[in-house]
């Protein structure tokens, strides 16, 4: 069979193409979540936004935003993810998922 995303049918992309395609379209959310615990939540939900170029003051409104939308407030922007609760990982690891999502 053939997987289409947005109409594009991804076995015909290299591995580079593949990559932007995972890094714009897919958001991941992983069983143990995967956070980075020596750098901040910020941070790590940023990141998928790092690599898109999104600009610093753009990435930062983003992150509270959605922090706010998963019911986290700013008290938890510069902790680190093993600081926090299952849930609230969990949570974080939602909001990174949609970082780079243009829809909403």
């Amino acid at each position: 069979g053939k997987i289409y995303i947005d109409g594009v049918d991804i076995s015909k992309l290299d591995d580079n193409a593949l990559a932007e395609l995972r890094n714009r379209k897919i958001g991941f959310v992983f069983q143990s979540y995967n956070l980075i615990n020596r750098t901040s939540v910020t941070r790590n939900v940023e990141l998928p936004s790092i690599i898109l170029g999104l600009s610093r003051r753009k990435r930062r409104e983003r992150v509270r935003e959605l922090l706010r939308i998963m019911g986290l407030d700013d008290d938890v922007l510069k902790r680190r993810p093993i600081q926090l609760s299952g849930g609230q990982q969990q949570r974080v690891a939602i909001a990174r998922a949609l970082m780079n999502n243009t829809c909403g």
